[in-house]
């Protein structure tokens, strides 16, 4: 009896060890992160990019722009886009003599925040073992899903939109009314919020990467949000991440002297009613109307604020 004690505990000893060899084998395995641009000739066209995640892509109409401002203006960003996976893709693309505009919202600061969408496969890949298990420890479910993309999935990283064209085409939304009473039950923006972490560090070295950028400027802000949902937020931590995450790209840009980029908290803007949004956080196809000709000013302020750095 002690013998196959013995013997299965040496066994479970070996199994555990291999195990534990194949998972670290696994986690630090990298994939080829070619990047394919789509619709070339359309970038090259443009004298300004918008990019970044869903509040751009669904809030800045590019023919109001251009109709404003004379502008070329092509909307290329994508959902959940992150500042890190951008900047990857961007060292891809001709951006000279072009004025970039990034929505670039609160999540991608907090570790916590690990639902599908909320952390691309190709930021993944640049984590080592130790950090994508320190960044999962709340979510392994997750984890085995991307472990297993990456894996067995074939996919193909890409920057460009082939529906979106020179001052047309941008993904507004149809207004509807949407339960203002539940609005962070379980929202994956602010679960488990964990900031100055895996996430925070590669949004420093995404900031780093977009200044070095050949282009005219890059303009990043975290856009609006319903009214209710901001003066709610002030009870639930959330208002502090959120403040966080602003102060944290504000305070980057000015300590390592970023001068290629310009950050703008728009969180609080007014002119918005709940009939505006279609959930607390994203406008509308009239909200996104309101919002494009207020973010006109904010352009013209950066444009005129630039022209008078290049002055001096």
């Amino acid at each position: 009896m002690k013998l196959f004690l013995k013997n299965f505990f040496l066994f479970f000893l070996v199994a555990l060890i291999l195990a534990i060899v194949i998972l670290v084998i696994t986690l630090e395995f990298k994939f080829d992160t070619r990047i394919k641009v789509i619709s070339q000739c359309k970038i090259d066209s443009a004298e300004i990019l918008i990019l970044g995640d869903s509040r751009a892509e669904r809030q800045l109409d590019p023919a109001i722009i251009h109709a404003k401002t004379n502008f070329d203006v092509l909307n290329i960003a994508a959902n959940s886009m992150d500042l890190y996976s951008l900047s990857l893709r961007l060292k891809e693309v001709n951006v000279e003599n072009k004025l970039i505009i990034i929505s670039a919202s609160s999540w991608q600061v907090n570790d916590g925040s690990t639902d599908e969408g909320y952390f691309r496969i190709e930021a993944f890949n640049e984590l080592n073992a130790y950090e994508k298990l320190q960044l999962y420890a709340d979510n392994p479910i997750e984890l085995k899903k991307i472990l297993t993309q990456c894996l067995f999935s074939q996919f193909e990283l890409t920057i460009g939109n082939e529906t979106r064209f020179i001052n047309r085409g941008f993904e507004n939304i149809k207004c509807s009314n949407f339960d203002s009473k539940n609005m962070f039950n379980n929202h994956p923006w602010y679960r488990n919020m964990r900031l100055n972490g895996i996430k925070a560090k590669l949004l420093k070295e995404a900031l780093s990467e977009l200044n070095k950028l050949k282009c005219k400027g890059v303009l990043i802000y975290n856009a609006p949000a319903y009214n209710e949902f901001i003066r709610q937020s002030k009870y639930n931590g959330v208002e502090y991440m959120e403040d966080k995450y602003c102060n944290m790209i504000s305070n980057y840009i000015e300590t390592e002297d970023l001068s290629h980029i310009s950050f703008r908290d728009l969180r609080n803007l007014s002119g918005f009613s709940k009939n505006d949004y279609y959930d607390p956080q994203h406008l509308c196809e009239q909200g996104a109307k309101k919002f494009t000709l207020k973010f006109i000013n904010v352009l013209h302020e950066v444009i005129s604020a630039d022209s008078q750095n290049r002055n001096e």
